[in-house]
């Protein structure tokens, strides 16, 4: 599969200086000089990153503007991978936090320029540290160095690096090993050699089939969107309004790290696309720490000191209260909790609109939307994929597919998958007259958010259900009282307003069915040559969409991906 028109330029940085300086001044080259299509990827690795305060203020009058830009996205660098998009797509900055031996093993990608620091650095410069930095390379990937001595002049000759320029305080060679290097498929993909677009067929109107129809067309792909609804969303993206909050775990465990990534996606895309206060809102979620109903007692509840050692042991860079810290005594009184509730600050979490965010993702250049039609078989020939209805009538053909169909992945990948459905309610009422409600959502067993705009006004929402193996979408009462005990548990003084919209029968239910897989991870992947899939986003669909439908499309264009490769694994479809 070859990459569409718009050359991707990548560039590697190894400065250990903890500021994006030299990024910057990449950034600012290229803007003078890239054709509208190009794409330009900077990917730093580092050690200790400063916060934006403290760089932003050194930079000299002509990066200010890409700084500021940058400085706003520039939060939250504690140990992983980290993707900040500019330009819709046309920029992307990497930071990968940590050692450069840890990071240069975490990473697979082509790149066409590397940038070394000074000596003394924490960057690479010996033999051994430089030959995991040529894996990255290409045939005439360059490499700059800020000063220059005789271990890495050794270093790059051993690792394949051919010396053009050495002023001593500078230096700069070429990758033209005397060896064959080995090649990495997707090398050829990389250029300005095509002259057009490729085209492709997503089947799938939710979340995950949009992201991905986004994550394409940004990339200079015709993308066509079908789906057995007549609209968008109409399946358990029809969900009124959800939540994107971290994980936080003591260990800081592979959910966390994900939610995490994932998080920042979807985050940014809301910021570019959709209505603040209507569509989304990211002024922070609070986490009330109980035990599932079943399982707690008031005295159980996890003491003050137990939270602390959990804050204790996350990763322990100054970056860390940007995404979670314990919370203060104004976010639990908002919430209408004691002073001694054990609780975190999400400060980024968000209540988004899942709707407004595919109806946006799908109202792009490039996207072409086709509702009504259901896909019933798939088949491939000469380098084609051709997707056909239950009668045998063609529907559509491309190199390149994609089935995000959720539980209907399945049978369209002769059920290669393992896949299950969970059956979700939510319940729900407008707003009346004297009610206090916590001033933002509050999640901990179940989740409850406080004010969100429908057609008739606002409205509070609280769920939701998790029936594992379930597809009725019947609203039932039992599910309703569910909901309700989690409200009692997570906010009693809320739970003691609204039993009487409960006993009354006037609280309404939206109810849906998501895709889950064995583990509760997405599944994402190439399954055969042009067929790609990503399903079971269960119910964390905001976390993940965006997030795998970045690792399609990262792959397809021998990208940096959005995870570290470990990461990238645990959700791969054939794990």
């Amino acid at each position: 599969m070859s990459a569409p028109i718009g050359g991707l330029r990548v560039a590697l940085f190894l400065t250990g200086t903890g500021t994006p300086r030299d990024l910057l001044e990449t950034w600012q080259a290229w803007q003078q000089d890239a054709p509208e299509a190009a794409r330009l990827h900077l990917l730093a690795i580092e050690p200790w990153p400063k916060p934006a305060a403290e760089w932003l203020p050194d930079l000299p009058p002509a990066l200010s503007a890409l700084g500021a830009r940058l400085g706003e996205a520039w939060w939250g660098l504690v140990p992983g991978l980290h993707r900040m998009a500019f330009e819709r797509g046309r920029v992307t900055v990497s930071v990968f936090v940590g050692p450069a031996q840890d990071a240069l093993r975490e990473l697979a990608f082509t790149a066409d320029e590397v940038h070394l620091g000074a000596a003394g650095a924490a960057v690479p410069r010996d033999a051994a540290a430089l030959r995991p930095v040529a894996r990255l390379c290409r045939r005439g990937t360059v490499l700059r160095a800020s000063d220059a001595d005789e271990s890495l002049r050794h270093g790059l000759a051993s690792a394949g690096f051919v010396i053009r320029h050495d002023r001593g305080e500078s230096l700069e060679a070429i990758y033209a090993p005397a060896w064959t290097p080995r090649v990495r498929r997707g090398d050829a993909r990389r250029g300005n050699e095509r002259h057009g677009s490729e085209h492709a067929v997503v089947v799938g109107g939710g979340l995950a089939g949009a992201a991905v129809a986004s994550s394409l067309a940004r990339r200079g792909w015709r993308v066509q969107v079908i789906d057995a609804a007549a609209h968008p969303a109409s399946g358990a993206s029809a969900l009124p309004a959800g939540l994107l909050a971290p994980h936080v775990s003591p260990d800081d465990n592979l959910l966390s790290r994900l939610s995490r990534a994932g998080l920042r996606l979807t985050r940014a895309e809301a910021q570019a696309l959709l209505r603040p206060g209507v569509d989304w809102d990211g002024q922070g979620t609070l986490e009330h720490r109980i035990k599932p109903a079943s399982r707690r007692k008031e005295r159980d509840a996890p003491p003050a000191d137990a939270l602390e050692s959990l804050l204790q042991r996350r990763p322990a860079v100054g970056f860390a209260d940007d995404w979670s810290c314990a919370a203060g005594a104004r976010h639990k009184q908002e919430a209408l909790l004691p002073g001694n509730a054990a609780a975190l600050w999400h400060a980024r979490a968000a209540w988004i609109r899942p709707g407004a965010l595919v109806r946006a993702w799908l109202d792009q250049p490039g996207i072409a939307w086709r509702g009504g039609l259901q896909v019933q078989r798939i088949e491939h020939d000469a380098g084609t994929w051709h997707l056909f209805d239950s009668n045998g009538r063609a529907l559509a053909d491309a190199p390149l597919l994609v089935v995000a169909a959720a539980l209907g992945s399945a049978p369209l990948l002769d059920h290669r998958l393992l896949l299950h459905p969970v059956r979700g309610q939510v319940s729900w009422a407008p707003h009346r007259p004297g009610q206090r409600l916590p001033a933002r959502p509050v999640n901990g067993n179940g989740h409850f958010l406080p004010a969100v705009p429908l057609d008739g006004g606002m409205a509070w929402m609280s769920g939701s259900s998790y029936g594992r193996g379930e597809r009725e979408l019947q609203p039932r009462e039992a599910d309703h009282q569910a909901n309700f005990e989690r409200i009692r548990t997570l906010l009693p003084a809320v739970a003691d307003q609204l039993a009487p919209e409960f006993a009354a029968g006037r609280v309404q239910a939206w109810t849906g069915v998501r895709c889950a897989s064995g583990d509760r991870r997405p599944l994402v992947g190439e399954i055969a040559p042009g067929l790609w899939v990503s399903t079971a986003m269960g119910s964390r669909g905001l976390t993940f969409a965006a997030l795998c439908a970045e690792l399609i499309a990262s792959r397809l264009h021998e990208e940096p991906l959005p995870l570290p490769l470990s990461l990238a694994m645990a959700l791969d479809a054939h794990r």
